[in-house]
């Protein structure tokens, strides 16, 4: 892919990382659908059949039966593809526990090749103006992709969010370090920090995406799975106090 970049290393980590997530997640994506949806689909069976029970509508009963199987196969299909790209997505969290660091460690070596040689120890704004006027070259948007491709979209996306990652582990050692009452550092403390803080950063923000996303899609399906129950107990309590 032509993208601009200095570290090839650093992008050379988020296309790997992208091809993790997204080839993993489509491999497991079909068998995950079949199992969820199988599944689900054999307990909307005799959920509806007993709904219908009492009925005598024939009209209701066929209404039943529809919202039954849609609802059921609906939370089925987004089960399914949870689960598939879960599992994508901590197969990504492994190789960014794996190989962070040293993508990290490539990220920092551009910046630190910009401060002046000799120097043992350099000062903290210094370092700040060079990360800086670094990162917006850091791994760039591939402007060439093609929009239609999903892997060269996640490539692009989770080299955003690499890089702002990476961003803020910088920022917040510098931070840290004037904290601390530090004016300087030397180039070697300084990559020892942030590497060794950035190899867990990626990993633990995408775990909070991740959690948050599991409750939004247990949350849905629960309630798709909750609408025709609900729905057929009120039509069949309304009929038995018509009658």
């Amino acid at each position: 892919m032509a993208v601009k970049e200095i570290a090839s290393q650093t992008f050379q980590f988020v296309v790997e990382l992208s091809n993790v997530v997204f080839w993993r997640s489509l491999i497991r994506l079909p068998w995950a659908l079949i199992t969820s949806l199988a599944v689900l689909l054999a307990v909307a069976g005799p959920g509806q059949h007993i709904s219908n029970l009492h009925e005598t509508s024939s009209v209701v009963q066929w209404f039943a039966v529809i919202l039954w199987f849609s609802c059921f196969a609906i939370a089925g299909v987004l089960w399914g593809f949870h689960r598939a790209v879960f599992e994508g997505i901590n197969d990504g969290i492994n190789l960014c526990q794996q190989r962070g660091a040293e993508a990290a460690s490539a990220a920092l070596d551009p910046v630190l090749a910009t401060l002046p040689v000799g120097k043992g120890e350099y000062p903290l704004g210094l370092i700040r103006k060079s990360w800086n006027e670094w990162k917006t070259q850091f791994v760039w948007r591939d402007n060439g992709a093609r929009w239609y491709s999903p892997a060269a979209r996640l490539t692009n996306w989770l080299a955003r969010k690499w890089a702002d990652a990476q961003t803020s582990v910088v920022k917040e050692t510098l931070d840290e370090l004037e904290a601390f009452g530090e004016k300087a550092i030397s180039a070697a403390a300084l990559k020892r920090f942030v590497v060794h803080r950035s190899a867990a950063v990626m990993a633990t923000v995408t775990r909070n995406h991740l959690r948050f996303w599991t409750f939004v899609t247990a949350a849905v399906v629960f309630l798709l799975l909750i609408i025709p129950v609900a729905l057929t107990t009120t039509f069949s309590i309304l009929n038995a106090n018509a009658h």
